[in-house]
């Protein structure tokens, strides 16, 4: 529960890695110290808002722009030869920053503006100048990015449009700007004729290579980069069908159906991608998705007793690109914690517990008296027994293709292992830790029955 810790003027020359435990820490002082870097996990401090690491001899690192909630950021007496792109991206998400002896920052904000005024007099070769100079200083600059394009687009030259929008889409848009670019990503390939060109030349790979599923993805990811939802999935199944254990393609399946709103195919192909991989980023940012849509209880008690929730519904490829972000990721938290709290209240109500129905009601409902890993269980069987009215058409291939592995994995008595291996990937829960440990032969058992699984061809 701790929330302000100061180790200013300690000698300190680093950090312990443990830190990143204290998830309700909201303000650090390690001023006037001698660190060199700070810790590697330093994005998990979810509450930070004011860290204040000035007059040490520190190098930045890309987590410190994942903090969200960082409002302040005292980086006074640092030196570095060149200003470092990752404070541009702190303070593109709105982080004051304290201490700034160079005119960088102001001088993108010029930039950028005196690049919009251009383009509203018909400028546009004079704005792209503009941007490329605001991004020579900060490289991911999206907003630099999103101007470019819709300049080279205003001019005609769509394939470099493209490529510009291509870009902005990796560096972290906020929604508004993101609509922009989609919007300007959209009318560029439309009046380019290279779209046409560059999925015959993937396809042309795709029969060359028939046994690399690689090809196959690529191409997915390209029509999922263009929004065309329905042939990146098309496209990531055959993938799949090449090689079943491409944690990619399985990966972005579940991406693209998502996108969708097509929540039990959702479920299926993300599963199927936590039993490859279970340890990358891609897990880690899926799994409150996996969880909300499970009905599972999202907030984990720590030894003190405290909470803590998943306050971050986007989803990252292994390069760190967000691939899908909630339209309200503040509404996703809001309802896991209202979830919470009301199943608290119902389950604590004295009459509820003496109506017998009422109390039946909250058991199937709100799950009150199961754990994740019971509820894990009850849910991922139910999907598994879905009738046939309740399918929708166009999930034919999640159900052909990955309900029988699920439904062959509950009937060969691995369903408990497997709640338990995927529960294990949330924060530390120790009663999920004491399960592992015990059950070195069950887990051993469940790995050479999935090891020897045959897929569907």
């Amino acid at each position: 529960n701790l929330e302000v810790l100061a180790l200013d003027s300690n000698k300190l020359v680093s950090l312990p890695p443990e830190i990143d435990h204290l998830y309700n820490l909201k303000k650090l002082f390690i001023r006037n110290n001698s660190i060199i870097s700070l810790p590697a996990k330093l994005d998990d401090l979810v509450n930070l808002s004011v860290l204040d690491i000035s007059n040490n001899p520190v190098h930045f690192h890309n987590d410190i722009n994942q903090l969200s909630k960082l409002k302040t950021l005292d980086i006074s007496n640092i030196p570095y030869d060149r200003f470092p792109q990752d404070l541009y991206d702190v303070q593109n998400n709105g982080t004051k920053i304290i201490g700034l002896k160079t005119k960088e920052l102001y001088n993108v904000k010029l930039l950028l503006s005196q690049g919009k005024n251009m383009q509203l007099i018909k400028n546009n070769s004079g704005a792209i100048i503009k941007y490329s100079e605001a991004l020579a200083l900060d490289t991911n600059n999206a907003q630099a990015l999103e101007g470019m394009a819709s300049a080279y687009l205003d001019i005609g030259n769509y394939d470099s449009s493209a490529v510009a929008c291509k870009m902005a889409l990796t560096k972290n848009p906020n929604s508004d700007l993101l609509k922009e670019i989609q919007t300007t990503y959209s009318s560029a390939l439309k009046r380019t004729n290279k779209y046409d060109e560059i999925i015959s030349t993937y396809e042309l790979k795709i029969k060359e290579f028939s046994s690399d599923a690689s090809f196959c993805f690529a191409l997915g990811k390209y029509y999922y980069d263009n929004a065309k939802y329905a042939d990146a999935e098309k496209t990531f199944q055959r993938a799949i069908m090449i090689n079943p254990n491409f944690a990619n393609a399985h990966f972005y399946i579940a991406v693209t159906v998502l996108a969708q709103n097509r929540e039990q195919a959702f479920l299926l192909a993300s599963l199927r991608f936590l039993t490859i991989e279970n340890s990358d980023r891609r897990a880690k940012t899926i799994l409150p998705f996996i969880f909300t849509k499970m009905k599972m209880k999202t907030g984990v008690k720590s030894k003190t007793g405290s909470t803590h929730y998943y306050d971050s519904y986007i989803i990252r490829n292994e390069e760190n690109e967000i691939v899908y972000k909630s339209e309200n990721p503040t509404a996703n938290l809001l309802g896991a914690m209202l979830a919470d709290i009301l199943t608290t209240d119902l389950t604590n109500d004295k009459s509820a517990k003496k109506d017998t129905l009422a109390s039946q009601v909250l058991d199937q409902v709100f799950y009150k008296n199961k754990n994740n890993v019971e509820i894990f269980m009850v849910e991922l069987e139910k999907l598994c027994n879905t009738k046939q009215e309740d399918k929708k058409k166009e999930d034919d291939f999640f159900w052909n293709y990955y309900q029988p592995y699920f439904s062959d994995l509950i009937k060969n008595g691995h369903l408990e292992t497997f709640a338990y291996i995927i529960n294990n990937m949330r924060r530390e829960e120790s009663y999920i830790k004491e399960w592992l440990q015990k059950n070195s032969n069950k887990i051993e058992k469940f790995n050479t029955w999935n090891k020897n699984y045959t897929w569907m061809k």
